[in-house]
């Protein structure tokens, strides 16, 4: 039976993914910092927790590990309202706690693929707006993240990528333009095909290439 972690699993495109991969018989661990039934506990910010739980599933192999938490700040911050916890907080959820669970996890398991749901604000060269400044350094720094870790784990034949997701209506973004259903299908499309020829890629639930 195949397996699938999934981070950020109560709500949006990570519940969706547990709904369908689920369905499909696969074997899902989902986490979640919300204490939910059949869900494990899992703040992607402490480093003390993704130990324990990398140690607590070092004998049972993850095919697939899809870093799917992240939080989104405000669309503009005014000089006078900078917010350096806000900052922070950003980058732990959006950037540093998926590097460390990857890293704990491939050092434990037998990993074939990490899928770091990043967004298409992670873009530099797409980005003619400027607003959501914190979120969108966030996930360039994840894509810069699945760079490294790509290379990194080459010798451990593990594919990293990024994906966005598409513009997609959950309560993070109430203004989207697709359902999580058809967000979710194409993100496991998308990994169902990845080869290690595509490690180290940024591309889109429809499996388009995006600029970095």
């Amino acid at each position: 039976m195949p397996s699938v972690l999934i981070t950020g699993a109560n709500r949006g495109i990570g519940l969706e993914l547990t709904r369908q991969y689920t369905a499909d018989g696969w074997k899902v661990i989902a986490c979640s910092r919300t204490k939910l039934d059949g869900v494990i506990p899992l703040d992607i910010k402490d480093p003390l927790q993704i130990q324990q739980l990398a140690t607590q599933l070092q004998n049972e192999p993850i095919d697939i590990l899809i870093n799917n938490a992240g939080i989104c700040n405000r669309p503009n911050e005014e000089l006078d309202l900078f917010d350096h916890a806000e900052w922070m907080d950003t980058f732990h959820t959006n950037t540093v706690g998926p590097y460390m669970l990857a890293k704990a996890l491939a050092e434990k398991n037998h990993l074939k693929i990490i899928a770091n749901i990043s967004s298409v604000y992670g873009s530099i060269h797409l980005n003619n707006r400027g607003d959501h400044c914190i979120y969108r350094v966030s996930k360039a720094a994840l894509n810069a993240v699945t760079k490294c870790l790509a290379l990194d784990f080459a010798p451990k034949k593990i594919a990293v990528v990024s994906i966005h997701p598409g513009s997609v209506k959950t309560d993070m973004n109430p203004g989207g333009k697709i359902s999580p259903s058809e967000s979710a299908q194409g993100i496991r499309e998308v990994l169902s095909s990845l080869t290690l020829k595509d490690s180290g890629s940024f591309m889109n639930y429809q499996r388009e290439i995006l600029p970095w």
